[in-house]
């Protein structure tokens, strides 16, 4: 898997940016396609003369066909679709003559939920019958599932198990970690801690259903007064590329 970091679309145009996270370390951007979308054959230049890829998009609820218009021009196949917004069916329904029109699928995230959503959502899912529409797959999301908001079990759920049955319906997926409790957006994390992903597990089973798409790294980082936002991006892809086999930057 390459390696990538979704940011907003503002930031394709800051150049020194684009440029640190190339040499952090990132293969590439996801951009999420929030606020204006002008200029975004700018947008395309700076990612791409920054030896950047983006494989994948996310867009917003408010702007479903200019994010797909945009995601076209940018030569992605699958956009994210907010997770929180997942249920909204008539959205959906309405955006998939828009995915076919601009060649560009409608990937639907799994919430943060503590149920056990997963059976569910995949027939909600396959309820579509369109080959536009897919999953964004999300291990954090999982990870709070059977739990309460302070990480506690309520019972057991097999996360693993359920990254399989969703199976080939995974085009994108989104990357990050937390304690079990709430979608924190934490940068993975190497050590057996109790409540984070299993990364190694989770890996497995990505490959296992054929994932070939990015790990698209989506996380918090404000940090408030403190600067600390370049450290803890380098970081988040050591983590990452150690946690894939890959060669960390030195």
């Amino acid at each position: 898997m390459k390696v990538t970091l979704q940011i907003d679309y503002k930031k394709a145009f800051d150049t020194e940016y684009l440029a640190f996270l190339k040499e952090a370390g990132y293969d590439g951007v996801e951009l999420l396609l929030n606020g204006e979308l002008t200029n975004p054959e700018k947008a395309k230049k700076n990612i791409e003369n920054a030896g950047l890829i983006m494989p994948q998009t996310e867009i917003v609820k408010d702007n479903v066909e200019e994010g797909l218009r945009v995601s076209a021009l940018f030569g992605v196949k699958w956009a994210c679709l907010q997770g929180e917004i997942n249920y909204d069916t008539n959205l959906i329904v309405k955006s998939i003559p828009l995915a076919e029109k601009y060649g560009v699928g409608i990937a639907l995230e799994n919430p943060a939920r503590y149920s056990n959503y997963i059976d569910a959502f995949c027939i909600w899912v396959d309820s579509f019958k369109s080959e536009w529409i897919g999953v964004c797959y999300n291990p954090a999301h999982t990870n709070i599932i059977g739990n309460d908001d302070f990480g506690l079990k309520k019972f057991d759920f097999d996360r693993i198990e359920a990254l399989k049955k969703v199976g080939s319906r995974i085009k994108i997926a989104h990357m990050n970690d937390n304690n079990g409790d709430v979608d924190r957006k934490m940068a993975p994390t190497i050590s057996s801690t109790p409540c984070c992903i299993k990364w190694k597990e989770t890996l497995d089973a990505f490959s296992e259903v054929k994932f070939d798409g990015a790990f698209s790294l989506v996380l918090d980082i404000n940090f408030g007064k403190y600067d600390l936002e370049r450290d803890y991006l380098k970081f988040a892809v050591n983590v990452s590329k150690i946690l894939l086999g890959k060669e960390v930057a030195r």
